[in-house]
């Protein structure tokens, strides 16, 4: 059961275009499985989910129950549990004990921007050539708050690794394509 359906609002146009059929898929911020759930009914790609399983501090804000959320998440995702790896705890550890690459990866964790950006740019490492990253978030919050929120974290992303990827679509979410080269000019 889903107690929130952000994703079918802001992610199913984006994942329908550019999820790969198969290979092997990184979400960084899986919450109760709504993402997961629909790239294992609609890919044969296994999926590897990074996530605290505690919520955020914007839910807490917004009354949206945090309690039982890993709970949630193995119920709606057992169907296809051999197909599924779970990495519990906080992202910028998890990242980097990880030894492989992904076809694509959803980045859709914490909303503070150092978090954010942490999160793209270690990921960004395990993408495969070619591969397709998708940054949620991008017009989540205000832009011009006090609190620094995700659209600056992918777009100092954008900036800072300019030349290294193709822009695919810019809406709810930012979505790319890493360059076949480390290193890529523009022409």
């Amino acid at each position: 059961m889903f107690t929130q359906l952000w994703f079918d609002a802001t992610g199913l146009d984006n994942f329908r275009k550019y999820a790969p059929p198969s290979g092997e898929i990184l979400e960084i911020g899986c919450y109760e499985g709504r993402a997961t759930c629909w790239l294992l009914n609609h890919t044969t790609a296994n999926v590897t989910v990074i996530d605290t399983f505690l919520g955020s501090p914007e839910m807490v804000g917004k009354g949206i129950s945090t309690s039982s959320i890993k709970q949630r998440f193995m119920e709606n995702t057992r169907q296809w549990k051999k197909r599924i790896t779970i990495m519990e705890g906080y992202s910028q550890d998890v990242l980097k004990t990880i030894n492989r690459r992904f076809d694509f990866v959803y980045v859709d964790g914490s909303h503070y921007a150092a978090d954010a950006l942490r999160d793209i740019v270690y990921s960004w490492d395990l993408l495969k050539r070619n591969g397709i990253m998708i940054m949620d978030d991008y017009v989540w919050g205000d832009y011009e708050s006090s609190v620094p929120v995700t659209r600056m974290a992918i777009e100092s992303f954008l900036l800072c690794y300019e030349g290294q990827y193709e822009v695919l679509a810019k809406n709810a979410q930012c979505v790319i394509r890493k360059g076949d080269s480390k290193w890529q000019t523009k022409q």
